[in-house]
């Protein structure tokens, strides 16, 4: 697989979406991604993320890629009407 890096600057805006998003498949595709720039495995990556190595290493080639870092899967949908969303 190629090498990616990335930059101080898209490392900070990874961790800062980490830290306030609540969707935990987004938190675990940019733990993968973080951790991957840390100089992780594949393997041990998977092991904390509890994925396994081909979805690790497909989320780290979505992010650089195309820049993705949640899935498609669009959720369930909501069941609240515009007025309650507002609260």
């Amino acid at each position: 697989m190629k090498e990616y890096k990335l930059s101080d600057c898209a490392k900070f805006e990874l961790q800062d979406i980490h830290n306030k998003t609540h969707n935990a498949r987004t938190r675990d595709r940019l733990k993968a991604i973080l951790l991957y720039d840390e100089g992780w495995s594949f393997e041990d990556i998977a092991e904390v993320v509890y994925k396994n190595k081909r979805t690790v290493r497909r989320h780290i080639e979505d992010y650089h890629q195309n820049k993705k870092i949640t899935s498609n899967n669009g959720g369930s949908k909501s069941r609240l009407d515009e007025k309650k969303l507002k609260k």
